[in-house]
């Protein structure tokens, strides 16, 4: 795993590196990526989708015939091969059905497949999530009637 939360895989034998996303619905990859290894004419004959990441993207949901996580042979795996997106995402398709432990701080991705615990598409994990608060003070006046009494 590298610093930006990406790991090394295979699509039907095509090495990619992909985003770590658990709090994206599906996994994802662009249409334009070389891993993309379906042709024009099998991704006409897949469920279209369209989907809403900031923009309404528009694509396929397409089952490549092998994926590969590291060592591990995961077998057919589906992704949301979409337009108009710049890199691939591992989503919750791959969390719910995982044990999943990121050690950041030597690099690591450590996962051993598990039955479906997650059953909602967001889990509230997203990496580059951040909130901000913001305060103000605000003088409060006297009432008329006291401010007239002075």
């Amino acid at each position: 795993m590298d610093d930006r939360a990406r790991v090394m895989a295979q699509i039907d034998g095509r090495k990619i590196r992909l985003t770590l996303d658990p709090d994206l619905g599906m996994n994802t990859l662009p249409v334009s990526d070389r891993a993309n290894s379906a042709t024009t004419d099998d991704l006409a004959r897949d469920p279209r989708v369209v989907t809403r990441f900031g923009a309404i993207t528009r694509g396929v949901r397409h089952r490549f015939r092998s994926f590969q996580l590291g060592e591990k042979k995961l077998g057919p795996t589906e992704f949301l091969v979409l337009e108009n997106i710049s890199e691939g995402m591992l989503g919750a398709s791959f969390f719910q059905h995982n044990v999943v432990l990121f050690d950041f701080p030597d690099g690591r991705f450590l996962f051993s497949p598990s039955e479906p615990r997650v059953f909602q598409p967001n889990l509230g994990l997203h990496f580059d999530e951040t909130h901000q608060g913001f305060t103000s003070v605000q003088e409060n006046r006297a009432p008329a009637a006291a401010r007239q009494a002075k």
